[in-house]
């Protein structure tokens, strides 16, 4: 099996890539998702996972976890294609990959883990957020 590693995941509004090919992030939540009015927050994300990998195909689970952590929130599988160019010293490609979710509806405050599982291998959180009203928001 062709080894791969998550180094880096983020949450964001939006991925836009360049002319150049690089990408940009835009909206990234450093300190959590807060609300400013009061739930349920409708809101439109992408997460960003970026790592290295060695060449092959690589197929990604990944799920967002409410704070209950019984049903994930929305899920979904893709897959990541790494070709033999652009080699590291180590025989490994970096990569990043943005995840566009669904609109999603935040129905609590709390703990909101992004979790993956890439070729198979147990479940593993790469990002949590803490979804919270902002204090003037949740008066009616």
């Amino acid at each position: 099996m062709t080894k791969i590693s998550v180094t880096s995941a983020l949450i964001c509004d939006e991925v836009r890539r360049e002319v150049s090919g690089k990408l940009i992030l835009i909206g990234v939540y450093t300190g959590g998702i807060v609300a400013t009015q009061p739930l349920p927050l409708v809101i439109k994300l992408v997460v960003y996972i970026a790592g290295f990998a060695q060449p092959g195909d690589h197929v990604f689970d990944f799920r967002l976890m409410p704070p209950t952590g019984r049903k994930p929130i929305v899920e979904g599988t893709g897959k990541l294609v790494i070709g033999a160019e652009h080699l590291d010293s180590q025989g490994r490609a970096g990569y990043g990959l943005p995840l566009q979710l669904p609109i999603l509806r935040f129905e609590r405050e709390g703990i909101h883990n992004v979790q993956v599982r890439i070729n198979g291998t147990r479940w593993r959180t790469v990002v949590e957020s803490d979804v919270t009203v902002a204090h003037d928001a949740a008066a009616p």
